[in-house]
């Protein structure tokens, strides 16, 4: 199993799904735009399905990370979802699994506190949520190691 990531600026988006560079389900990470937005804008046109990586934290909640996940994946195909947060991303990754389930949550834990919440309708496929810690990728016992790294692109593989 791999999972590859490619880190894309805003300004790239917009030609990603006919460039050379264009991956096939490769994870995408926009660090200096809202991913959601973007995606929702130019992915729908890209053969999927793909990945995206979303940075967790106070001011991006898990709820809300949940939500645009939901949302985007009513638009284009995406199979995974990537968690990264300075601290407790295990956590804000266990708060996003949970809303993506369609069903009603009550859930507490070091990232935040869910009462009765739903995300509905829920995404269309099953989605995959991963959180980053340190060089590894993880979904329940099933963690990924960095094997690669270049500029924009990263590789992790069990």
């Amino acid at each position: 199993m791999e999972l590859t990531c490619v880190e894309l600026l805003a300004a790239d988006l917009p030609t990603y799904g006919t460039s050379p560079e264009y991956q096939p389900g490769a994870g995408i990470l926009v660090p200096d735009a809202d991913p959601s937005t973007l995606l929702a804008a130019y992915g729908p046109e890209w053969p999927g399905p793909h990945g995206v990586w979303f940075y967790a934290d106070h001011t991006y909640p898990a709820a809300l990370i949940a939500r645009d996940i939901k949302t985007l994946a009513h638009l284009m195909a995406i199979d995974h979802v990537v968690i990264m947060a300075d601290s407790d991303a295990d956590q804000h990754a266990e708060l996003v699994r949970a809303l993506l389930s369609g069903d009603k949550v009550t859930l507490r834990n070091r990232a935040g506190e869910l009462r009765d919440a739903v995300n509905r309708p829920a995404p269309p496929a099953p989605i995959d949520v991963w959180y980053l810690d340190g060089t590894y990728v993880i979904k329940g016992e099933q963690g990924l190691g960095l094997t690669m790294r270049g500029p924009g692109y990263s590789l992790y593989e069990d």
